[in-house]
């Protein structure tokens, strides 16, 4: 189960780093994955937090850009 919750926060750590590194660097933040290299010194299994911190950057590039574009249309 401990697995699992690393899994989880790597996720949500890669979203939660990309939105603040989108804050202050703008679309340059879609090539700096910072997320996972965080979440993969702390939380253990690295070779399973890696991918989902990076899965979790990509999610929050994609959420980022749609919520931008909706409220661009509006």
């Amino acid at each position: 189960m401990g697995t699992l919750v690393s899994i989880i926060l790597a996720f949500i750590g890669g979203m939660l780093v990309y939105g603040l590194t989108y804050l202050s660097v703008k679309e340059r933040a879609n090539s700096l994955p910072g997320g996972a290299l965080v979440g993969s010194l702390v939380l253990s299994p690295w070779y399973l937090v890696m991918p989902a911190a990076l899965f979790g950057h990509l999610a929050g590039i994609w959420l980022l850009k749609f919520v931008f574009q909706h409220r661009n249309k509006g």
